[in-house]
């Protein structure tokens, strides 16, 4: 289904200007209009913007990742909590996010596969090894399975599907070593659930701060997965809860 035309499109498009930041121009497009009709049109306008990024050259490329990174930032504090006008965007590109907001997502995951693998080159061999054990473990699991991280300052949830598309693969699969290199440099935990026949097979993992693994002991295990936010323990059917591999019991 094609986006809806929006009127306002093209007069709002003439007072751009190219020289400005996207925050700055997203600002010039609203300051007299709002709403969410007048959010919707400086959307437009700022993806009309990017078509001309692909001439660039390499430094006016760079500043050009910096602005649409530093546009989504003030955008989703800024908008972050209104569900409402989120819903009216996928309204209007309902086949996939507009154009701006999925260059910014590029970019910002490029960064961070590229600062993980940074990281990496930093690691011991022994850290490497383990690393790449779990990582090996995880891909060679040929079912759905679910990845959930623990970091400290944040959760990633990751989403294996027994059939994907390469691309969403391929992406999916980055992302996991990404955050796994972050989980060995850091420490936190992580939960590994895979789907069987009778229901979903659960592992524990734990790294420390130094880069050491081990398994979480399936009482330990269970809580952490049974234990509502509220405080109320919930125990989940069909769900069996298994130490990992003795490989994997370094610490």
């Amino acid at each position: 289904m094609p986006r809806k035309s929006l009127k306002g499109d093209a007069f709002m498009a003439k007072i751009v200007d190219f020289r400005k930041s996207l925050v700055a121009d997203f600002e010039d497009c609203t300051k007299n209009d709002g709403s969410y009709e007048g959010v919707i049109k400086a959307i437009s306008v700022l993806n009309a913007r990017s078509m001309t990024y692909d001439k660039l050259d390499c430094k006016a490329q760079e500043r050009m990742e910096k602005d649409i990174t530093d546009f989504m930032e003030y955008f989703y504090d800024r908008y972050g909590d209104d569900e409402l006008l989120f819903r009216k965007i996928q309204e209007n590109w309902p086949d996939m996010p507009p154009r701006i907001f999925r260059m910014a997502e590029f970019f910002v995951n490029e960064k961070m596969l590229s600062e993980a693998e940074k990281l990496y080159k930093g690691f011991s061999d022994a850290r490497k090894s383990d690393m790449e054990l779990l990582f090996s473990y995880i891909m060679d699991m040929r079912r759905d399975r679910f990845v959930t991280i623990n970091l400290g300052d944040c959760v990633v949830t990751i989403c294996f599907e027994r059939t994907m598309k390469k691309k969403d693969f391929t992406e999916t699969k980055r992302e996991l070593r990404a955050s796994l290199i972050r989980l060995f440099d850091q420490g936190g935990s992580l939960v590994f659930r895979r789907l069987s026949e009778n229901g979903s097979v659960v592992n524990g993992f734990f790294v420390d701060a130094d880069g050491l693994i081990s398994s979480v002991p399936t009482d330990d295990l269970k809580d952490s997965c049974c234990i509502q936010p509220d405080g109320s323990y919930v125990e989940l059917e069909d769900e069996a809860y298994e130490i990992a591999p003795l490989i994997f019991n370094r610490a």
